[in-house]
């Protein structure tokens, strides 16, 4: 990790931290040294992902690991208070991007069809 940022503090003193992996180009760029908001900008991070590190504890617990290229996470105070983790159930399915582009592809074909009867009623 290049880097960590704080999200929170739990009462029994763990810390919530947000630690990030550069890009595989990158270590030599962080060999000169590097200010620290460049070693989170975008296009030196590879992925990322929090950590719970507990006073004592002999390694770190990680809580959330993001996928290549998710490059930020934000997390509620109020679930960095509590503590709250849960297993990911992450969605299914086609999403609303697809949603949208079906319902473009219909209007296109709706006002397709209405052009080509109006044609055929001016013959």
């Amino acid at each position: 990790m290049t880097a960590i940022r704080l999200l929170g503090w739990l009462p029994d003193g763990s810390a919530w931290v947000v630690a990030y992996r550069p890009e595989p180009n990158a270590p030599s760029w962080y060999a000169d040294g590097l200010a620290m908001d460049q070693r989170t900008a975008y296009a030196n991070v590879r992925s990322i992902r929090v950590l719970s590190l507990t006073p004592g504890a002999a390694a770190p617990v990680t809580l959330l690991t993001a996928p290549d290229q998710v490059l930020a996470v934000d997390v509620a105070d109020s679930v960095v208070r509590a503590g709250r983790v849960r297993e990911a159930d992450p969605p299914s399915g086609p999403g609303g991007r697809a949603w949208w582009g079906a319902g473009l592809v219909a209007l296109a074909l709706g006002g397709l069809a209405a052009y080509r009867r109006l044609r055929r009623g001016r013959r």
